[in-house]
């Protein structure tokens, strides 16, 4: 069970570029009240979020509903009982939020819960802590420092925990009143300095990222993938590790310091779908990450033509003035400043718009993306300049993420050579 969750907290970290999707669901166990509780989580049920809210797990109204019915089948005298949620925080603090706390008021207002905090990093770590909400109040943040989230780890806490003492013998209150600043005292300065150790320890082990021109191209049903094997970091690695998304599943390979100088990986896919994600270590060098993401459109499923969203591509032109996008999916050229040929689109993605969030478009919206394109065709960048509502900004968002999986052919000097050039491509949505 450590293992899904942490597999799915990773996965939807990796899902989105920079901020990543967050997951939720219930835990099933049990609560034996006493002096000590004894808490026993044996199972956990994800309950799905459509983020119409965005990337957060911010359950909404179809989603309450259906976290209600989860609740309202759960049988008291069962063996597993619901005793309490778990949610992952994509980067940013362990901390329960507004939305949090009034979730766990909602539902689990009466009696004991746990909820347990998930906090993935593009290493692939995961840390937790856990919060202890009593008849719905909820603290402002967990009592104890975040663990890592191994199942080795806590399987090796669990066997070498020392058993419960005996309760000792009552103490006089005038004795209890005497000392009973001492231990508050060391409480918070334990709390502060492992509140200071841990934030120290998740800038200095958390990958930054880096332009590792990571790159892929089709090799015999492999996929080959290259990144700059003259790059600092990978001169300087001791070791790396790649992620690599294949559809349903995850694998996590390490690669020596010989593999990353080699500059590149065959790997054989198993869907056309797969995300990889590769981070560098080493004794002189801060971590370093990079992202891919390779989609086959011969494998991918089309969209339906009524929620399909369009594209449509507009050169940059040495006129400032950006020309009206045609309808439907053609694209229109214009000649660019150094280019004699533009480039071309051979591979396409459109954004994957969620039913919840598609039913409040009331009418068609257009979001430009521009895009700088490598000399090999690769797009280095993509932004979106235009501002509006959070619905436009969550389109935005999308349209930016699959921009960045659009490939081209290069555009060309007169002389033949290839270039670097920017494009303006115009995403529609619809209903």
């Amino acid at each position: 069970m450590v293992e899904e969750l942490r597999n799915r907290a990773i996965e939807g970290l990796l899902s989105l570029p920079k901020r990543g999707r967050e997951i939720g669901g219930l835990l099933l166990g049990k609560i034996e009240p006493g002096n000590v509780a004894a808490v026993s989580i044996e199972a956990a049920r994800e309950i799905p979020c459509e983020h119409r809210f965005g990337p957060s797990y911010v359950l909404s109204a179809p989603d309450r509903g259906l976290l209600g019915s989860e609740l309202a089948r759960a049988r008291p005298e069962a063996s597993l009982a619901v005793i309490g949620l778990y949610r992952s925080y994509c980067r940013r603090e362990l901390a329960l939020d507004a939305p949090d706390r009034d979730l766990i008021q909602k539902f689990f207002g009466q009696g004991d819960s746990v909820f347990l905090l998930l906090e993935p990093v593009p290493s692939g770590e995961c840390l937790a802590a856990f919060a202890f909400p009593h008849d719905g109040q909820v603290p402002a943040e967990p009592p104890y420092p975040p663990f890592r989230f191994e199942a080795e780890e806590l399987a090796a806490g669990e066997q070498s925990a020392p058993a419960q003492p005996a309760a000792p013998a009552p103490v006089p209150r005038t004795a209890r009143r005497k000392h009973f600043w001492l231990p508050l005292i060391a409480c918070i300065a334990a709390s502060i300095g492992a509140a200071l150790i841990y934030e120290l320890w998740k800038m200095a082990s958390e990958p930054q990222f880096a332009v590792l021109h990571l790159d892929a191209s089709q090799n015999a049903g492999q996929l080959q993938l290259a990144w700059n094997r003259l790059a600092p970091p990978v001169i300087l690695a001791s070791h790396g590790v790649l992620l690599v998304t294949d559809g349903p599943s995850q694998k996590r390979i390490q690669l020596s310091a010989a593999d990353l100088r080699s500059g590149k990986y065959l790997y054989r896919p198993e869907h056309p779908d797969v995300l990889f994600h590769i981070a560098i270590y080493g004794p002189a060098v801060k971590p370093w990450s990079d992202s891919l993401r390779v989609m086959s459109v011969a494998s991918s499923p089309a969209l339906p033509a009524a929620s399909r969203p369009q594209s449509t591509i507009a050169e940059t032109a040495p006129e400032p003035a950006r020309p009206s996008p045609h309808s439907g999916e053609a694209s229109r050229v214009a000649e660019p400043r150094v280019a004699a040929t533009v480039p071309v689109a051979v591979h396409e993605v459109q954004p994957t718009i969620p039913d919840g969030i598609r039913s409040r478009i009331e009418s068609p919206v257009v979001v430009p993306v521009e895009v700088h394109i490598s000399e090999s065709g690769r797009v280095t960048s993509a932004v979106s300049s235009s501002s509006g509502d959070g619905l436009y900004r969550y389109l935005a968002d999308e349209a930016v993420t699959a921009a960045r999986s659009w490939q081209f052919t290069p555009a060309r000097a007169r002389d033949g050579r290839p270039v670097a050039s920017s494009k303006t491509i115009e995403f529609v949505f619809r209903q």
